[in-house]
């Protein structure tokens, strides 16, 4: 599946490890990449929402007040992309948002955020914004998160990480960075596979 990631610069770091966890999923991941000097930075923007499955919104109180992000989110709606939002702080969610499901992650990516996140993925059921309230300016002022993005290397989450998730088709088993598919299991935290 191909996830346009919508999130603040400000949130850089919280971001990095929602990608991370995506990415280990064998998601695709439109996130850092960067804009060029002489670009067009809104038909790019344009062209990446409308090239990808899902517009997953990572929600702070500076991703809500960022033009661009309320801007890539009223392109998302408007070309009629699956929403996921996923809560990086405690925030009052914008009115139009508020019927979605969201992805609880203001304490951190742990083994239940991510499967959540992951199983909503696996399981996606088509999650359009039907009334859209947000407003957005036709032109935001600034740059766009990905012009600022600076080649950094954080946190990961390697280590001794586990995450199962059961879902219609199956179990997916994220073991270690390793994704793989067997037939039964329950949902499990912590490395030695116990809940």
């Amino acid at each position: 599946m191909d996830i346009f990631i919508s999130y603040s610069h400000d949130d850089l770091e919280k971001v990095r490890y929602v990608v991370e966890l995506l990415q280990i999923a064998d998601q695709s991941v439109y996130f850092d990449e960067k804009l060029q000097a002489g670009q067009d930075w809104k038909q790019a923007l344009r062209d990446a929402i409308s090239g990808n499955d899902v517009f997953m919104y990572l929600l702070s109180e500076t991703s809500i007040a960022s033009e661009w992000c309320r801007w890539e989110y009223v392109n998302a709606v408007r070309l009629q992309k699956a929403i996921i939002p996923v809560l990086l702080e405690k925030i009052k969610l914008p009115e139009d948002l508020g019927a979605l499901q969201y992805v609880d992650m203001t304490k951190g990516v742990d083994s239940k955020s991510g499967a959540k996140l992951i199983g909503g993925l696996l399981n996606l059921a088509e999650q359009r914004v039907s009334t859209l309230t947000t407003t957005a300016p036709d032109n935001p002022t600034g740059q766009p998160s990905r012009a600022q993005v600076q080649t950094q290397h954080g946190n990961t989450l390697s280590g001794n990480a586990r995450i199962v998730i059961q879902g219609n088709d199956g179990v997916v088993n994220m073991d270690n960075g390793r994704m793989i598919n067997t037939d039964g299991g329950d949902f499990y935290e912590g490395s030695d596979g116990r809940s």
